[in-house]
């Protein structure tokens, strides 16, 4: 059996194309009319009819509206990661300087974007109300400028500790009853030219170029628990009339941060240094076991220091070549000294240089609060019996 295939004009098939389409006839009865089947009808209709234009545009807006929807929702995705990412950068910045991003430019922030998206949104999304912002805005326009009794209290406080910091004022301020906002304070204290500037140095003290053994860094497999477990020592120079130097020895307890020995000489000789660790064993007690931590200058290295180390049974560890670094803390109490109690002015004499060094390694031990203490003193931390929540402090 042979299969016929007929041929059908283009006019035939537009016209029965326009007639199945202006309803006069059926699928059906066009494709008898034509002598052919009800597909090719439809063939005819998906070639000639009038209709498929509208269908490719149909399924073009179809594929555009998808590639739309995937596009907003990668671009959603983007926006959330990037919203996490900043949300974290400004948790780390809180953690790493001590503050609260937000809360202290929340006003600013609102006051940029106002114009574009309104207070109410961007107070919204901060967490704060549209009356908060404008109650803030209205401080800001009748302030007066600093109240002299904060500033008079400022000024008492820093007869004791010349150079103590905001957040430390703001503590001892709350904690006296005064009612200050700790922003407030930071801004008082500019306006009125009260905020301390840093100071940089940097002196050799240490000499480690010698024959003496040393011994290894005990420090890096400790981890310490309280006080009377690690001193760490160092030297710091101060400076006297006629260009003259004076040398302070010092000896701290790692955990506490309270000075436990020190001595002040002329020179940098090692019995000075055995003078502020005789003062450092009378204060520390029983020392079997104690660890003396300190850079590998030679008056920690030589026989007669070794010997009183020895003779009371602590156990010498010293930084490794070149690392200062390792003995952080004791660096960290030079600078305080200095910085914070004016040991960093020219004495007259060395006799004045004594009389104020004793000054303020007492205000250091038993007023100055410490971050790392919890705003504890030195003095507090050091003699405080062990309590069952004190914490491990890694070195």
């Amino acid at each position: 059996m042979t299969r016929s295939f007929h041929h059908y004009s283009p006019e035939l098939k537009q016209r029965v194309v326009a007639e199945v389409e202006a309803g006069r006839l059926t699928l059906r009865e066009a494709a008898q009319d034509a002598r052919t089947n009800i597909n090719m009808v439809r063939v005819w209709l998906e070639e000639y009819g009038r209709y498929k234009p509208k269908r490719d545009i149909v399924e073009v807006v179809m594929r555009s509206e998808e590639e739309r929807i995937a596009a907003l929702e990668k671009a959603l995705a983007e926006a959330h990661l990037k919203l996490r990412v900043y949300d974290e950068l400004i948790n780390q910045a809180n953690k790493r300087f001590k503050t609260d991003i937000k809360k202290k430019l929340w006003y600013d922030t609102v006051d940029a974007l106002r114009g574009d998206d309104g207070v109410a949104a961007v107070c919204r999304v901060l967490g704060y109300t549209r009356d908060a912002y404008y109650k803030r805005q209205h401080r800001a326009v009748v302030d007066n400028g600093p109240d002299p009794v904060v500033l008079a209290h400022v000024d008492a406080l820093r007869q004791v500790q010349p150079r103590v910091g905001t957040r430390k004022l703001h503590d001892t301020l709350t904690t006296a009853g005064v009612r200050v906002g700790r922003d407030q304070l930071f801004a008082w204290l500019r306006t009125s030219g009260r905020l301390v500037p840093r100071k940089r140095r940097a002196t050799q003290t240490t000499y480690a170029r010698h024959a003496y053994a040393v011994a290894p860094n005990r420090l890096k497999t400790m981890t310490v628990t309280g006080p009377r477990q690690v001193v760490v020592s160092d030297i710091t120079y101060l400076r006297l009339d006629r260009g003259a130097f004076a040398y302070l020895f010092l000896l701290t307890d790692l955990y506490a941060r309270h000075i436990v020995g020190w001595h002040l000489s002329r020179d940098l000789s090692h019995q000075a240094a055995v003078q502020a660790l005789g003062m450092a064993q009378a204060t520390l007690g029983r020392c079997r076991g104690i660890v003396h931590h300190s850079d590998r200058g030679t008056q920690y290295c030589c026989h007669d220091y070794l010997h009183q180390l020895h003779a009371v049974h602590m156990i010498p560890s010293m930084t490794d070549a070149a690392h200062c670094y390792q003995n952080a803390v004791a660096e960290r109490v030079n600078g305080i000294l200095k910085d914070e109690f004016d040991l960093d002015a020219v004495f007259p004499s060395f006799t004045a240089a004594q009389h104020a060094v004793a000054r303020a390694v007492h205000i250091y031990n038993t007023v100055r609060t410490h971050w790392s203490l919890k705003l504890h003193t030195p003095h507090a931390v050091f003699h405080r019996a062990t309590q069952p929540d004190q914490r491990a402090l890694p070195v």
